[in-house]
């Protein structure tokens, strides 16, 4: 564990952050429904329902606390809030983006 005064996290940038791709990723993924097919938009839906569902304030309090966020959504995976074609595709693609976040915090620790 990285000692306090030397990690990185900024709890309010975190989530300022984490709020700005939330709104991003609803505008991108509202320019693919047309296509709701492609595995592009399988990843994007996933992403979407994630970060939807993150919403704890207290998440952002701590490099571990967010973390430990991530981990719980990819043990219990969101529900799609679109039909889809293809359920395990989903949840493999929103274990890939919660994976990809929990490296990206990690290298910045």
């Amino acid at each position: 564990m990285v000692p306090r005064d030397k990690d990185k996290w900024d709890a309010a940038l975190r989530e300022e952050c984490w709020r700005n791709s939330v709104e991003k990723s609803r505008q991108a993924f509202a320019k693919l429904e047309a296509n709701p097919s492609t595995g592009f938009y399988l990843l994007c839906l996933a992403e979407v329902d994630a970060i939807s569902s993150f919403n704890a304030p207290d998440c952002f309090n701590s490099r571990v606390a967010f973390v430990a966020e991530l981990r719980r959504l990819i043990a219990a995976p969101t529900t799609p809030s679109r039909p889809i074609p293809n359920l395990q595709a989903y949840k493999d693609s929103q274990k890939w983006f919660l994976q990809h976040e929990i490296e990206q915090c990690e290298a910045e620790a």
